[in-house]
């Protein structure tokens, strides 16, 4: 489906079809109610369309600890932030999952000079600070990463096919169509004719929330082995903790 077909679907939706619009106007509308479906989609499934970037910290300062993402940045399509991936020296290189800063205010807690306890598994993590990324604490930073992050929508001409990041799935962009048709209305002040094309939209976009969630009977979705993923070296102590023993709350080996 191209872009000049959504427009064209939504004038006829508002019965408009031989009304005359400024061209700029419709693709604006048009992308911006994109925009709303592909934001919809990504918040419900964050896993939907998801892009990588590899880059590499010098660490051991502040400024070798971190990017910036976003249009002043890299990558310049970033919209939100899955996962970040160490790759740990082997070879072949093994990614190595960072677990994200759970609270801003548990921030400084890896700012300190870092004790290197047994086995030298330092605790790390990652944060976003508004477009800056970094990765805690400093003295460890230094090494190669892979930023997973949803990336913004394209803008689209209309000539540019809007079928690729899944937008036209089992008829998902109709709820473009109905909102492009009310921007449309509500530009003319047809309150009335606005009110039901605004209601079609909403009850579209209720319907794609429903179908676009994750389902897999085979298998629960929300149970993670957290001890692992914070510490992947390893789960020989006291709270999963590298440690003597295999004791406790530890739990056994780590992921290896």
């Amino acid at each position: 489906m191209l872009l000049s077909d959504l427009i064209a679907a939504g004038l006829d939706r508002a019965d408009r079809k031989s009304a005359s619009y400024d061209a700029s106007t419709l693709t604006s509308y048009a992308n911006a109610s994109l925009g709303r479906l592909y934001g919809r989609l990504c918040s419900t499934y964050e896993d939907y369309n998801v892009s990588q970037y590899q880059f590499t910290l010098a660490g051991g300062s502040p400024s070798g600890n971190q990017i910036t993402v976003g249009v002043n940045g890299t990558p310049t399509d970033f919209f939100q932030p899955r996962a970040l991936w160490l790759l740990a020296n082997a070879s072949p290189a093994l990614p190595i999952t960072i677990p994200r800063l759970n609270s801003l205010a548990e921030r400084n807690l890896y700012t300190f000079p870092q004790i290197v306890p047994v086995y030298g598994a330092i605790p790390s993590c990652w944060n976003l600070l508004g477009s800056v990324l970094e990765v805690l604490p400093t003295n460890v930073a230094g090494a190669t990463y892979i930023l997973n992050y949803v990336p913004n929508l394209k803008t689209f001409v209309n000539s540019d096919a809007i079928d690729a990041p899944w937008l036209t799935v089992n008829g998902w962009v109709e709820f473009a169509v109905w909102d492009v048709a009310a921007k449309l209305l509500f530009k003319e002040e047809s309150h009335d004719s606005f009110d039901r094309a605004i209601a079609m939209a909403d009850k579209l976009l209720e319907q794609v929330s429903i179908e676009s969630k994750p389902r897999d009977v085979s298998q629960p979705q929300s149970i993670m082995d957290m001890n692992r993923v914070r510490n992947p070296w390893g789960a020989w102590g006291q709270s999963g903790l590298p440690g003597f023993g295999w004791g406790d709350a530890g739990g056994g080996g780590g992921c290896w």
